[in-house]
């Protein structure tokens, strides 16, 4: 601001000409003062005022908070079914042992099973790169006891050591069923990809992501292994005699290595919400502790054990394979 003065002589100038002159000066300087005034009172003047058709810059979220929940499906390989009957040729049929030696009929296995899981994560952006985020969370699931193997028909079981000559080879009737349960929790890291494009935004601000992450599968589960037979009657001792068997396999805790890729798109629900539709591949390759316990006997008249033999023992199982699945999950902002 600059202030001036102006000096009239006494001899050039009346009382009166003073006067109008310093009104003239004041009226002058009104607009330069109310400018002043507007913007110490943070008022916005003509050089500052926005136009009347501007908006607000927008900002993408940087974060997000997903939960959600869906199905994955198992898929069973080949080493899975020789995991399979390998204590079943061992354990049951005996195919190895001098007694109580044993054959059947060749085992029907389940190669799909499906489990329900759910997924809590965070997506953490990048100050300067929009479209990219850091993945972080984790993801449960629970298999449910469900059947993986059966064998129906005939079992022929031999004992050259058998009391009774008629007992030395007798085939008996029935059912051997494996049941399986299975759970799992997986925290993971990786990142997300996040992109819209004009075209797709016109429908609900639709947006396509891609999310890779590593992580373990902490992992335990249960195998069921069932002999059931019918009793076979034999007239020499005139007795019913059976053989039964019944072996639990289970893995306590084991850790697995697994890689994780998901793809699918997002549509906005309301002001901020967004429900998020994702295909997702697991894959995992590790080993496993399995421990066996059970038992194989015979019984004759049903409460009279001829013969039993306990089972215990561990052993690894080198594992591997392949998980898709479909999740359906609602994704919020958690700031801006």
């Amino acid at each position: 601001m600059v202030i001036g003065a102006i000096y009239f002589p006494e001899d050039s100038m009346g009382a009166k000409a003073k006067a109008f002159s310093v009104g003239l000066i004041i009226i002058a300087s009104a607009p330069v003062l109310a400018q002043h005034q507007k913007q110490k009172s943070g008022a916005p003047t003509e050089e500052t005022q926005l136009p009347a058709n501007a908006t607000a810059p927008v900002h993408s979220p940087r974060g997000f908070f997903l939960w959600g929940a869906g199905l994955r499906m198992a898929v069973r390989q080949a080493h899975d079914f020789s995991a399979i009957a390998g204590p079943v040729e061992a354990s049951i049929l005996r195919s190895s042992a001098a007694i109580y030696q044993g054959s059947g009929p060749e085992l029907a296995h389940e190669r799909w099973a499906f489990a329900p899981a759910f997924r809590a994560e965070w997506e953490l952006g990048f100050s300067k790169l929009s479209w990219l985020y850091l993945l972080t969370g984790f993801e449960a699931l629970h298999q449910p006891t469900a059947q993986v193997a059966h064998a129906n028909g005939n079992f022929r079981y031999r004992n050259p050591q058998a009391n009774y000559f008629e007992l030395t080879d007798v085939t008996y009737s029935g059912s051997l069923v494996v049941t399986e349960s299975r759970s799992e929790v997986a925290p993971l890291l990786g990142l997300s990809l996040r992109y819209s494009h004009p075209t797709l935004a016109h429908w609900r601000k639709a947006e396509l992501h891609l999310r890779l992450a590593v992580g373990a599968i902490f992992t335990s589960s249960q195998r069921d292994y069932t002999l059931t037979l019918n009793p076979y009657y034999a007239a020499n001792p005139g007795e019913n005699y059976t053989v039964q068997s019944r072996i639990t396999e289970s893995n306590p805790l084991s850790l697995l290595p697994a890689f994780r890729v998901d793809f699918g798109c997002s549509l906005l629900l309301g002001e901020e919400l967004r429900a998020q539709l994702s295909f997702s591949l697991w894959a995992w390759y590790g080993v496993l502790n399995r421990e066996f316990l059970g038992s194989f006997s015979e019984i004759a008249s049903g409460v009279r054990t001829v013969y039993r033999a306990t089972i215990v023992r561990s052993e690894p199982e080198l594992t591997w394979g392949l998980s898709p699945g479909i999740f359906l999950a609602l994704v919020k902002p958690i700031w801006h």
